[in-house]
C-alpha cells in the first residue's frame, strides 16, 4: 500500500515517486508507464515516506519524512541529507514549493511550522500555531495554507521569492 506520492518532472517528464511502509520505493514515467530505476530505491528505508518532488538548481530532489527526520534525497545519488536534524518533534505536515527560491514548510506536533530554502537548508520563516498543523499547501500567491482541527490559516511567508 502506498504510503507517500509525490510529482514532478524529470528530463521535462512527468513523473511520480511512490514509498509503501514496508515495500520498494518506485518512480514511475507517467507519459509512457514505464518504472525508473535510481539509486533511490535501495536507499530509501522502511518507513520513509515520500512528500515531496522539487529541482534545487538543475538537481531533482525528493522530500522524506520519517518520524522526526525530513530528509532531502538527491534522486540521482540517492544520498540524504537531514533537513533542521536537530528537531526531534514528530512531523505532522510537509509541503514543498516550487519557484526561483525552493521552500519547504514543515509542521511539527508541536505547534510550530518552519519554512526552509532548499537551496541552503536555511530556516527562512516560522510561526507558532495554537495546534499542530495536520495539512499545508502553497497558494501561488506564495502564501502558505495551513490547516489544523477545523481552521484554515493564510500565512505571509518572509522570503516567498
Amino acid at each position: 500500500m502506498p504510503d507517500g506520492i509525490a510529482v514532478g518532472e524529470l528530463g521535462g517528464r512527468p513523473v511520480a515517486a511512490v514509498s509503501r511502509f514496508i515495500g520498494p520505493f518506485q518512480l514511475w514515467d507517467l507519459a509512457s508507464d514505464v518504472l525508473i530505476d535510481t539509486p533511490v530505491t535501495d536507499a530509501i528505508e522502511v518507513g520513509e515516506r515520500v512528500q515531496g518532488f522539487v529541482q534545487v538548481g538543475a538537481k531533482p530532489v525528493l522530500l522524506t519524512c520519517r518520524g522526526h527526520e525530513v530528509r532531502v534525497r538527491d534522486l540521482e545519488s540517492g544520498e540524504a541529507s537531514l533537513l533542521d536534524p536537530d528537531d526531534l518533534e514528530l512531523v505532522s505536515a510537509l509541503a514543498v514549493r516550487e519557484g526561483r527560491i525552493p521552500l519547504v514548510a514543515v509542521a511539527r506536533e508541536d505547534a510550530r511550522v518552519r519554512v526552509f530554502d532548499l537551496r541552503t537548508g536555511t530556516a527562512v520563516d516560522e510561526q507558532t500555531l495554537p495546534y499542530a498543523a495536520t495539512a499545508l499547501a502553497w497558494a501561488p500567491s506564495g502564501d502558505l495554507i495551513v490547516g489544523y482541527r477545523r481552521t484554515l490559516l493564510r500565512c505571509e511567508i518572509a522570503n516567498r521569492s
